[in-house]
């Protein structure tokens, strides 16, 4: 949850909400206790529980999207470099070329205002494609065009030793450059709670920056507990 301290705000986002029946009511719990602020909403799920996302909203949730690519596989369980090297041959071979993505991204967008008569608080991806150099000013002209204020990215970078971070370093240096064309806002920094490794760094990290977005996924078991006991 939000830390009231002067000198860090800390954002807990929560992934992947729609995916499975046990992961959602994973998160529910963690917001009946208090420990969400934002909420990453996959809208091309069947029976998507509106009703208990809207309670969130109401709540003060910021209610996100969270974009799948046209050709990927949401559920994927293999390891990051398999889902890293199928991420660029469906890019290469035109599986996932730019056109096709836009196209998907504006209909999921256009079928979460169906649903909730209303656009995202935010935007996000499933396994940060969205920071990908040549998608991102996808998502930026997505922000402007249908008025979405807040894309997760982060202002700033954070070096931690994880592999997936590491690529995202180099992703978002060429990203960035590009936020500046939108109008949609950012968090001081964006880290991954399985990055973090211990979670007293979060503590370290509340020292160095103003605002914090922390993306969890309460679908596993190691970070639903981690969520309840130190955010």
């Amino acid at each position: 949850m939000e830390d009231k301290a002067e000198k860090c705000r800390i954002i807990v986002s929560a992934d992947d909400f729609g995916m499975e029946p046990e992961t959602d009511r994973k998160i529910i719990s963690l917001w009946k206790a208090g420990k969400i602020d934002r909420l990453a909403v996959f809208v091309m799920r069947n029976d998507l529980p509106v009703r208990e996302i809207e309670d969130m909203r109401n709540s003060g949730v910021k209610i996100d999207i969270h974009l799948e690519l046209p050709n990927g596989n949401g559920k994927n369980k293999s390891s990051n470099p398999s889902r890293l090297w199928h991420f660029f041959i469906n890019y290469i071979s035109g599986k996932n070329s730019l056109s096709q993505v836009e196209n998907a991204w504006r209909l999921q967008i256009e079928k979460f205002q169906n649903i909730f008569g209303r656009y995202p608080d935010g935007l996000n991806s499933h396994e940060h494609v969205h920071l990908f150099p040549f998608y991102f000013p996808i998502v930026c002209r997505l922000c402007d065009d249908y008025q979405i204020p807040f894309i997760r990215i982060g202002r700033r970078q954070i070096i931690v030793s994880n592999a997936v971070a590491i690529i995202l370093i180099f992703m978002k240096m060429a990203s960035l450059r590009k936020l500046k064309t939108t109008k949609a806002k950012t968090s001081d920094c964006m880290i991954s709670l399985d990055w973090i490794g211990n979670p007293d760094k979060i503590n370290d990290l509340s020292e160095k920056y103003q605002e914090v977005e922390i993306v969890t996924h309460p679908g596993l078991v190691q970070e639903s507990d981690l969520i309840m006991k130190y955010l």
